[in-house]
């Protein structure tokens, strides 16, 4: 068996690297698909700093950090361990959370670990540590075997909250963020401190530094830069982001700090020389942001961190409200979303708490792409139904391919929990890429609004490529989106007719300069010709 296993990863590598020649091969009758690489040894080479796009059809630039600007996955390797291009742009891959600048895979509670990041599920990076297997970390107390939540034992506004359960001493509540007796009655005073502490600093995150280099000491005026080796420009190293001029710490990078007002995002903390997020909120995914947390008596919530108070099975609703996922539901005493409980069995027949459920490695649990309601299994889109009664997402039904899909002029989210109503064009409100992309090819959705993707601009409500002189082209009507009239698309490329060339910005053409001084010849002469024959004068050109 294990023979057959090599061989079949030895055929595996062979097909991938035959696959992947096929498109790096080059000769002079055979160019490189990428139009701006280069044939170098029968090899194509990208340009130095950029890669090869997954199809091998363009060179790409790398891409330098998290949230940087994308169009495909490999520009976003600098990320390390599972990583893509979402929405254009670089981020850690599904199930993978960022910290200290490269994505990691975390493990759960009572996992097996060997590092304290391992135990990090995307809320608080203190709340978990490894002790051969994840744990709650001191200060924090297991919640429902599901996640770890801070605690305090401080009354009084120099402590913080978000639920009753994180207060820890007797006949004590949440209120405003801080513990308090039940019978407390300062609320005024609490509500002041809670609001002067709520206070969010919004750094702005600068794209590119844009200084050559060959080694680090070149980087010397910015603090905490290296030299990338395969861009030779100073970046910031990892942990770090550019701000300006300068690379500010991400939270929980040792910067060292010696005191909470040297950290540069607040609310924060010093901790051991690292700067943390102040106590109960929740960081952004990119580490360089605190995140208010709802409370108790506060469910508002404009982003999904602020709903991790409800632990990681909690999103953030089309209301503003946080909620349970369609899995999990609340518990109300200890406000965590709990995932639906399995019945343990040894075969199908064992699962009679769930309708429809089938015994899954000793679990009664619903189908793949099915969900659980009201003690139902039920299919989401995509799934098999035998009736639309079954799909009971809004706006769908069950297909003539016993599937259920959504109706016409519907397109479904990632997850198959929803159908939404494809975009009415350009510009219409959308909240996925789908919507936009089945209304109008080659558009996506960017901040609720169908927009154009990269490297193409809206005519009427189309999407078209934009080409400039040089690129490849089928029709001219490409190249008049960006360029001139007088640009023509020759031999599939934009460019001058014969006898111009283009101009000094490159976006029309102009008559070369040894085709005007023919014009200019040869127009002299017929005017001689015309003095002479017609005028019966003697002409004195100059």
């Amino acid at each position: 068996m294990a023979s057959v296993s090599i061989i079949y990863v030895y055929l595996l590598l062979q097909f991938v690297g035959s696959y992947a020649n096929r498109f790096l091969e080059c000769s002079e009758n055979s160019p490189c698909l990428a139009p701006n690489a280069k044939c170098t040894n029968n090899i194509c080479e990208c340009p130095f700093g950029h890669v090869f796009s997954l199809d091998y059809r363009s060179c790409l630039p790398i891409a330098v950090g998290i949230d940087t600007d994308c169009e495909d996955d490999n520009q976003c390797s600098w990320l390390l361990g599972r990583h893509r291009c979402n929405r254009n742009k670089c981020e850690c891959d599904e199930g993978w959370k960022y910290y200290n600048g490269r994505c990691n895979q975390p493990v759960g509670l009572n996992q097996s670990c060997t590092y304290d990041v391992e135990c990090y599920n995307g809320a608080d990076i203190l709340a978990t540590v490894c002790n051969g297997v994840c744990v709650c970390n001191k200060g924090y107390y297991l919640r429902g075997n599901y996640d770890c939540r801070p605690e305090t034992t401080v009354i009084g506004p120099n402590d913080y909250c978000s639920l009753d359960s994180d207060c820890k001493t007797t006949n004590t509540v949440c209120l405003n963020s801080h513990c308090t007796l039940k019978k407390e009655t300062t609320i005024k005073m609490l509500e002041k401190d809670a609001q002067k502490e709520d206070l969010v600093t919004q750094i702005k995150v600068s794209e590119d530094y844009d200084i050559d280099c060959t080694k680090d000491e070149d980087c010397s005026s910015l603090q905490n830069g290296i030299c990338y080796q395969l861009t030779k420009k100073c970046i910031c190293k990892r942990g770090y982001f550019l701000s300006g001029n300068t690379c500010i710490g991400e939270l929980g990078t040792d910067v060292g700090c010696t005191a909470d007002k040297e950290c540069p995002i607040q609310p924060g903390r010093c901790i051991d020389g690292r700067c943390y997020c102040r106590k109960t909120y929740f960081y952004g995914k990119s580490f360089r942001s605190c995140q208010k947390p709802m409370t108790q008596e506060n469910w508002f919530c404009n982003n999904a961190e602020r709903c991790q108070v409800l632990g990681t099975e909690s999103y953030c609703d089309s209301q503003h409200r946080c909620t349970c996922s369609v899995t999990a539901k609340l518990n109300p005493e200890t406000f965590v979303c709990e995932p639906s409980e399995a019945q343990f069995c040894e075969e199908d027949e064992d699962c009679t708490k769930i309708s429809n459920s089938f015994c899954i490695d000793q679990k009664c649990q619903c189908k793949p792409n099915n969900r659980e309601e009201k003690k139902t299994c039920l299919p989401n889109i995509g799934a098999s139904c035998s009736k639309t009664s079954l799909c009971t997402i809004e706006n769908s039904v069950c297909g003539t391919d016993s599937n259920c899909t959504c109706v016409d002029d519907f397109v479904p989210t990632a997850n198959n929990l929803r159908c939404l109503k494809v975009a009415t064009g350009l510009d219409g409100e959308c909240e996925i890429d789908t919507q936009c992309s089945t209304a109008v090819r080659n558009s996506q959705c960017a901040q609720n609004s169908c927009k154009c993707i990269n490297n193409y601009k809206q005519v009427n409500d189309t999407c078209h490529p934009q080409k400039l002189m040089g690129d490849l082209c089928t029709d001219v009507t490409q190249c008049h989106i960006m360029l001139n009239s007088r640009v023509q698309c020759r031999n599939s490329i934009c460019q001058c007719s014969a006898g111009m060339q283009p101009t000094e910005n490159g976006l029309d053409c102009e008559t070369s300069g040894s085709t005007s001084s023919l014009i200019l010849h040869v127009g002299t002469i017929v005017l001689l010709i015309t003095c002479h024959l017609i005028l019966k004068l003697q002409c004195n050109i100059k």
